[in-house]
């Protein structure tokens, strides 16, 4: 039996903390967007850019206000997570500028980048910090 990807936000990805529970869920909502989307129409092409758009904005702030957190908690490994938030921004960036001059976009491919580095990013990074802080460092 193959196991099948989770698209959607579950408990199983709950912080405990409230606001970054309310912005990885809203990631989560977006992404999700892209894998309803049929691949290669002018109406798909104008979501998909729709799409992009946000998450360029809104992991920045999303980020940012995570790092804070964590600089606020005294996280240990604060400058190791930001690392990766940085790599992934570069990474997004590329993908979006490559996608911008082609102008083809796979709603699908994109949905399965965005959601697998997701979901591995607070199963596994955001976690470090939300049980550095539960066992009070």
């Amino acid at each position: 039996m193959s196991k099948e990807l989770i698209v959607e936000w579950t408990s199983i990805y709950k912080t405990g903390i409230d606001f970054i529970d309310v912005q990885h869920k809203r990631l989560f909502d977006e992404i999700t967007k892209l894998k309803k989307l049929e691949q290669n129409s002018r109406e798909t092409n104008r979501e998909v850019y729709r799409i992009l758009n946000f998450l360029e904005e809104y992991i920045i702030i999303h980020f940012s206000e995570e790092e804070a957190y964590m600089d606020k908690i005294g996280y240990d490994d604060i400058i190791s997570h930001k690392s990766i938030h940085s790599n992934f921004i570069k990474e997004f960036d590329t993908l979006k500028n490559r996608l911008d001059s082609d102008g083809n976009y796979n709603p699908v491919q994109l949905f399965f980048f965005l959601i697998k580095w997701l979901q591995q990013h607070i199963a596994i990074e955001d976690q470090k910090y939300v049980n550095y802080q539960s066992i009070g460092k």
